[in-house]
């Protein structure tokens, strides 16, 4: 979904309903950051969360360096829509530049509420290459 409709969704859901409660807030954020670790391929990950509506939980990260971009891209998919989102109705948008992947995700508990959302930034890490031994 591109940004745009992705934003005029969120206000819209934000305008009709009520954001989730602070213990639900921190609950989504550590389960986010178990979700991310558990996959394997995100590390240096850092969760936390926010009074920003818009970004209630946000999320910085790297990828593997071996991933390309849209392969990161849709494994942050897969862990917002198998695991993090709600089951009532939920709406995301990726953005994807070079070294770069953003998932911003906004979701409904029920028809009023409560709702979630949240901004993952993830970056592509630096593949460090094998120290050589020296010759003795």
């Amino acid at each position: 979904m591109r940004i745009v409709e992705y934003t005029k969704l969120r206000d819209g859901v934000q305008l009709n309903t009520r954001p989730a409660t602070l213990p639900g807030i921190r609950s989504n954020a550590l389960e986010l950051q178990r979700k991310l670790m558990a996959t394997g391929l995100f590390t240096d990950v850092e969760v936390d969360w926010t009074n920003n509506a818009n970004h209630l939980v946000v999320a910085m990260c790297k990828f593997d360096p071996r991933m390309n971009e849209e392969q990161a891209a849709r494994k942050l998919e897969d862990v917002w829509l198998g695991e993090m989102r709600f089951g009532y109705w939920s709406a995301h948008s990726t953005l994807v530049s070079k070294g770069q992947v953003e998932l911003q995700g906004a979701t409904l508990r029920t028809i009023g509420g409560p709702y979630l959302t949240l901004h993952i930034v993830a970056q592509k890490a630096v593949l460090v290459p094998a120290q050589r031994v020296a010759a003795e």
